[in-house]
């Protein structure tokens, strides 16, 4: 399990969330490429047998999505890394 946790946790640090700022981002791939890492991140947490754990790296995904958007949007998400930190130490002891 601790080789999904990884495998997972690699793709969201891989996946970009800031994709729709790319200027031709539905022409020249970006899109595409951000959906099928996020269909592949999915489909690793599916794999995951312990609830808890699944829902832990949703919510770091959601967390990471959420503060792309703010960042854009020129606004802070309260507490990210406290959130952040929250999580991953969740996943550290799995």
């Amino acid at each position: 399990m601790k080789t999904q946790i990884e495998n997972a946790l690699n793709i969201l640090k891989g996946h970009d969330f800031y994709w729709f700022m790319a200027d031709f981002a539905y022409t020249d791939g970006t899109r595409d490429n951000a959906k099928a890492s996020m269909k592949y991140f999915v489909k690793v947490v599916s794999q995951i047998d312990n609830k808890n754990i699944r829902e832990a790296l949703r919510n770091l995904w959601t967390l990471y999505y959420d503060e792309a958007r703010a960042r854009v949007n020129g606004r802070d998400i309260e507490n990210f890394n406290g959130k952040e930190e929250e999580l991953m130490s969740f996943l550290a002891v799995a």
